[in-house]
């Protein structure tokens, strides 16, 4: 009653003010996306300066170990997720966790809990966090550093150090990889270096942190010193002065039971606002272009200067709608079209290495990543490139090639838009409909090739029933892939059906996206997640398997497996089958549910049926679903290309 009551009030208040003219309604929301975040948002939610204010003080007593106290602090950084690779080292820290409402999963890869944490911050700008084992195996883990390195994704690494049996190693060359890199010896530094870190990653360029904390002070004291007499008996030289030391050494770590210990606010850096003289300035680059290309990316949505995510989506419409240049939406961007909101006109889905071969002017609004606008192949000396991003982006060579300009690209994007001629919003019509006729040119194509019959399931009519099956969702779905030519062409697909689609760098040395595909279902339970792979990248996802069956993750897998194939461009030639792994077996061994769809001779209703029945059993077993789908190899098209 009291929804419906609000609703009619809205809708007298809207009838007053605005009558029954939407224009007005449309520039009044699209000036209030812009000059209220101007007038009151952008200082009130971030602490100015350097010193992090103090929140409360709580005695040890009430606390009891290092674990509720590392537990304390991520509640206090708003972090919800934490990942780790060990169930029997971090049994306080998820206690304590729990009980904060924190959510620890234990993963069993350290590339794919990289992943997990990195996803994490790309969808919530909330760093991730890992716990590993602090020995020399934790080396293996630089690979994935340096991978979220180059996408800018601040990460927080705690090693835990073993009570015995600790094997050292040298920490130093950690310094190489990681912004910040500190041990903690006892109680009292737990709070100052963690928090400290938390700063230090968002400080300038984003990157990791790794902090070295010791298992005995993450238990209760009296664990710990039963521990410590245990290891007395087995170790050389006297009983008594190994007993004496070892007093000596917890006595310096655990501090007095009334001992307070000081908490702070997290510090949040301030996103720089572009004056009116800035806009202006990318403004005039942007009416002199001939053919300009617009890419958004996920930092537009993830503003903190409007706190209406509503209005914040509206106002970024209205933005873009007005601007009327060829658009391209990357990761959650894509939620921007759902339902066919009016900016079909300006959207386009496919066909991005032409529009970027014959673009004069290329402006990127909230892609974090360094490696993306580098994969894109740009021609610099043709092209003039400005990527605004929220954070600093260092120079990789000495003639960086992006104009790179660090401000908050959702307020940019909007007072761009927002001082945009409306008589110019027409001036690239014929370069916008010669992109959207490539986009047409490429869906006939598409749709012709799935009518071939082949030795096994066709790709292209995979897809195409995909996409039929997801116009039968009340609400569009989240998709993760690997990268890949089944992927690109799915992009390619099912890319204006899809609420986001998610996908990892193709520079990546760690291809899987199964920790994505975690994120997204973790940080949006209520979406639908599928998961796009191929047999090259989903064997690097087995052993993730049981964690999606523990942690009751219904994740859908769709698996393009051309293995046994021998690629030929030569239609007459006959292609080697051998056999193909059962991955629909091997997910059923985990606990999930495993189909398998093979036959050329599948109808399309068969397809979208099987691909229903997956859906549904995900949902009512609350575990993950695999369809493994023996198809034909699929081939580039001449036009057409994949957009993430």
């Amino acid at each position: 009653m009291l929804e419906k009551l609000t609703e009619k009030t809205n809708e007298i208040l809207d009838s007053r003010l605005f009558g029954t003219n939407t224009e007005v309604k449309d520039v009044l929301l699209f000036g209030a996306g812009v000059s209220i975040p101007i007038l009151f948002g952008y200082s009130l939610k971030r602490y100015l300066g350097y010193t992090p204010k103090l929140k409360e003080k709580i005695p040890f007593s009430h606390l009891l170990n290092g674990g509720n106290i590392l537990a304390k602090i991520f509640e206090n950084q708003k972090i919800k997720y934490i990942f780790s690779l060990n169930e029997l080292e971090f049994v306080t820290i998820e206690k304590g966790c729990e009980q904060l409402g924190i959510k620890v999963l234990h993963m069993k890869d350290v590339n794919n809990a990289i992943t997990a944490a990195s996803g994490i911050y790309r969808m919530t700008r909330q760093p991730g966090v890992i716990f590993v084992t602090s020995n020399s195996e934790i080396l293996t883990l630089i690979n994935g550093i340096i991978n979220s390195n180059s996408e800018n994704i601040p990460l927080i690494i705690i090693g835990i150090k073993p009570i015995v049996n600790s094997k050292p190693f040298d920490k130093e060359i950690f310094n190489k990889f990681f912004k910040f890199n500190k041990s903690i010896s006892d109680i009292s530094e737990i709070t100052p270096i963690v928090e400290n870190s938390f700063i230090k990653i968002m400080d300038g360029e984003p990157g990791a942190a790794f902090i070295e904390i010791g298992h005995d002070i993450l238990l209760p004291e009296e664990m710990t010193r039963k521990i410590y007499e245990k290891e007395e008996q087995t170790r050389g030289g006297s009983l008594w002065f190994n007993r004496i030391w070892n007093n000596i050494q917890l006595d310096l770590k655990y501090p007095s039971e009334d001992t307070e210990i000081s908490f702070h606010y997290p510090l949040r850096k301030q996103s720089k606002i572009p004056s009116t003289s800035v806009v202006n300035g990318i403004l005039k680059k942007l009416l002199n272009a001939k053919t300009p290309v617009m890419i958004i990316g996920d930092e537009c949505l993830l503003s903190d200067q409007i706190d209406n995510k509503e209005l914040n989506l509206d106002s970024l419409k209205l933005a873009i709608k007005s601007l009327g240049i060829p658009t391209y939406l990357h990761g959650f961007s894509k939620s921007l079209v759902t339902n066919n909101n009016g900016l079909g006109h300006n959207i386009i889905n496919d066909n991005l290495d032409y529009a970027i071969e014959n673009s004069d002017f290329i402006l990127a609004f909230g892609i974090s990543s360094p490696r993306y606008l580098h994969e894109l192949k740009i021609n610099y000396l043709q092209t003039n490139v400005y990527s605004i991003h929220e954070f600093t982006q260092n120079n990789r060579s000495l003639f960086e090639p992006v104009n790179n300009m660090c401000f908050d690209p959702n307020s940019f994007l909007l007072h761009l838009g927002f001082v945009f001629p409306k008589v110019s919003n027409s001036k690239w019509s014929n370069w916008l409909s010669d992109l959207r006729e490539k986009d047409s040119i490429s869906s006939l194509i598409y749709e012709k090739k799935s009518s071939f019959k082949g030795t096994h399931l066709n790709p292209y009519l995979l897809l195409s029933s995909l996409k039929d099956t997801f116009k039968t969702f009340a609400k569009q779905p989240i998709i993760v892939s690997d990268i890949g030519s089944f992927a690109d062409n799915a992009s390619t697909t099912l890319g204006d059906c899809v609420d986001s689609w998610i996908q990892q760098s193709r520079l990546n040395s760690h291809p899987s996206s199964i920790g994505l595909a975690i994120a997204s279902k973790l940080v949006f339970p209520e979406s639908d997640v599928y998961m796009i792979c191929d047999n090259n990248t989903i064997s690097q996802c087995v052993e993730e398997f049981e964690t999606l069956s523990h942690y009751h993750l219904p994740i859908n897998i769709i698996v393009g497996n051309t293995e046994g194939l021998l690629e030929s461009h030569d239609d007459s030639i006959n292609h080697s089958h051998l056999s193909r792994t059962a991955y629909h077996k091997v997910i059923n061994a985990y606990g999930g549910k495993g189909y398998i769809l093979s036959r050329s001779d599948t109808s399309k209703d068969d397809i979208e049926k099987t691909f229903l029945d997956a859906k549904e059993k995900s949902l009512s077993l609350n575990k993950p679903v695999l369809l493994n789908c023996w198809i034909d190899q699929p081939k580039k098209s001449i036009i057409g290309s994949a957009t993430q």
